[in-house]
């Protein structure tokens, strides 16, 4: 009897080894390309793409570094924003809520069109050692630059890729143009997760 049973545990051990499926995670390989579909993103990007766009408004006394995270999940896009700016002599960083990021046809302020102005603008960033792109748009080992033309055509895009922000985060302060509303003293920052101070 105690042979059976011995028998029977190996006979079933066995089988159990034989018959198991061994499943391996297979990454999904995603069909985006950085430099053919940086125009239309929003279409091209599979799920669990991730886009990143920094952007470098940096400009006389002033320092400011935005980078903004887009990814896809479930058919959706989504921004998150991270900001450094030294307005005096100090950096604060503030983190923005991650936001629905769509993109419309009938409207022009979106990354796509930012990024069709630059590339027909030939706004192609040129490495050297003494500046830096004004933006760098990176996907996996892939990265774009762009660059901007002399001080005043920094603050014309700056100023347009604002207005995109702005149509993204309506109630941040830094992206709210304060010409069009004499209320923009009563804005409160709503979008901000988290500020911190960094020495």
């Amino acid at each position: 009897m105690r042979n059976t049973f011995y028998i029977l545990f190996i006979f079933f051990c066995f089988s159990s080894c034989i018959n198991k499926k061994t499943t391996k995670s297979v990454a999904k390989i995603s069909h985006f390309n950085l430099n053919k579909n940086l125009i239309d993103f929003s279409k091209k990007m599979e799920n669990e793409d991730t886009l990143i766009i920094k952007v470098d408004l940096s400009a006389c006394m002033g320092r400011q570094y935005e980078k903004n995270v887009i990814i896809k999940r479930n058919d959706s896009l989504f921004i998150e924003v991270d900001i450094k700016q030294e307005p005096y002599y100090e950096f604060h960083i503030t983190e923005l809520k991650p936001k629905n990021y769509t993109f419309h046809k009938s409207d022009s302020l979106n990354f796509e069109n930012l990024f069709m102005y630059l590339k027909n603008g030939n706004y192609k960033y040129e490495r050297n050692q003494y500046s830096k792109p004004t933006f760098e748009i990176t996907y996996k080992k892939d990265t774009v630059y762009f660059d901007t033309k002399g001080l005043i055509n920094l603050f014309e895009i700056g100023e347009y890729y604002k207005n995109i922000q702005n149509r993204i985060y309506p109630k941040y302060r830094i992206y709210y143009d304060s010409l069009y509303n004499k209320f923009s003293e009563q804005i409160i920052d709503e979008e901000i997760l988290e500020t911190q101070l960094v020495n």
